[in-house]
């Protein structure tokens, strides 16, 4: 079972992407903001990391430096606006992928499966 942080304001986006994973077999945490994120990322070294770009105070893609300096763990941007300049600024930054809002749970799951593979 691989732990994945979910970093994301909406509370209820935030919820229904939580049961979502779980039911994969994840355990998940959530921060609501990046400030509490590089906190629980010291703490508990997630396998994956989960960011929206819109985060209040530091934004998802000023923080995904700050994240990558915390762990090696793949990160995973989502935005409701995946335009071709926010997905090479988030690649740039340390993102492993970025998804679009609203989240496909079939690309999400792919996306899952796909980053958190064992090397082969």
């Amino acid at each position: 079972m691989s732990t994945i942080l979910i970093v994301e304001d909406d509370q209820a986006l935030a919820a229904s992407v939580k049961q979502l994973i779980e039911s994969w077999n994840h355990a998940v945490q959530h921060a609501e903001s990046a400030e509490q994120a590089f906190t629980m990322i010291t703490a508990f070294r997630p396998d994956l990391i989960l960011t929206d770009i819109g985060l209040p105070g530091i934004t998802g893609l000023e923080a995904l430096a700050g994240m990558a300096e915390r762990c090696d763990s793949p990160i995973v941007v989502m935005t409701a606006n995946a335009d071709s300049d926010k997905r090479t600024d988030a690649m740039l930054l340390g993102a492993k992928e970025l998804i679009g809002k609203p989240l496909d749970p079939k690309i999400l799951e792919e996306t899952l499966r796909t980053l958190l593979a064992p090397p082969a």
